[in-house]
């Protein structure tokens, strides 16, 4: 006959193992209900869309409209169309797209075994290209529809590069990233009239790359959303023309002078020593005797 209390301490034992069990198993999905991931590519470039994930049946990686991007089928990949010879699935079973065209932008999600474990929003850029000198000011234009009678307490714009802040103004601080402190701006009554721009003073090497801007509590993009900073060195400056030798085939010189079969001798031809700052050294020429 069975104890009622071993019966209920074995069911209880149960219980508790089933839950520790849900537990355990969510503990190895951390990607499910991790949030929309946010990623950027400039026209043309690739990418790769992150699905950190085991999968025993198979994966497949789709646009939330059910549209098929690419997939593993019996250990073929499968590619979705229009993205034929662009997609691939990684190892870590993320995706990576060549060659973006602007229609690849959306929300796509990663699903293994039937269930989706990952969502990543994509967002395909056309940047704006601007060029500067190392040590010039330069100003990278954005525009958005910000409220017209704001006050200076409700300003909120945001400048991004690399996917690290730039600039940061909002009601309550003013954030600057590592090496843009105190280099960087955005004008109050520019903001005022929609215009985000953000101006960078001393350009640095450092500072090459695509940036990206915001504005709005809900962190809308500006437009143009993106603008590419090229960062130019300065031209060197050309040395000093070499000055001209006057040799024996000047016209004003007779043939008394200028001995048949001599010929008129540039100073590299000549190998004078030319001193850093492009002046000729003084050097005294021996008398051969002729």
């Amino acid at each position: 006959m069975l104890n009622p209390g071993a019966v209920k301490h074995s069911m209880g034992w149960k219980l508790f193992c089933c839950v520790f069990t849900l537990m355990v198993g969510l503990l190895e999905c951390p990607s499910i209900g991790n949030g929309i991931i946010i990623k950027t590519v400039n026209l043309k470039h690739s990418v790769t869309l992150p699905c950190n994930a085991t999968c025993d049946i198979g994966i497949v990686w789709k646009i939330v409209d059910g549209q098929v991007v690419a997939k593993i089928d019996q250990g073929k990949l499968i590619e979705g169309k229009r993205f034929e010879k662009r997609v691939e699935i990684n190892k870590d079973l993320s995706l990576t797209i060549s060659s973006a065209v602007y229609n690849d932008k959306g929300s796509y999600e990663c699903v293994c075994d039937k269930q989706n474990v990952a969502d990543v929003k994509l967002d395909v850029l056309v940047p704006t290209e601007i060029s500067a000198h190392v040590g010039d000011n330069v100003t990278l234009h954005c525009y958005g529809s910000t409220k017209k009678q704001a006050t200076d307490g409700e300003m909120y714009v945001q400048w991004e590069k690399d996917g690290q802040t730039v600039l940061k103004i909002d009601p309550t601080n003013t954030t600057f990233g590592p090496g843009f402190i105190d280099r960087t701006s955005v004008t109050w009554d520019g903001y005022g009239e929609g215009d985000l721009s953000l101006t960078i003073t001393g350009v640095r090497s450092s500072d090459q790359g695509t940036y990206l801007c915001f504005f709005n509590s809900d962190s809308d993009p500006g437009y143009p959303h993106g603008v590419t900073l090229t960062v130019k060195v300065q031209d060197s400056q050309p040395l000093p023309e070499v000055p001209r030798i006057q040799s024996c085939c000047d016209d004003d010189l007779d043939e008394t002078t200028c001995p048949e079969g001599m010929y008129e001798r540039t100073e590299e031809e000549l190998h004078l020593p030319v001193a850093e700052s492009g002046t000729l050294l003084v050097q005294e020429k021996s008398s051969t005797g002729s």
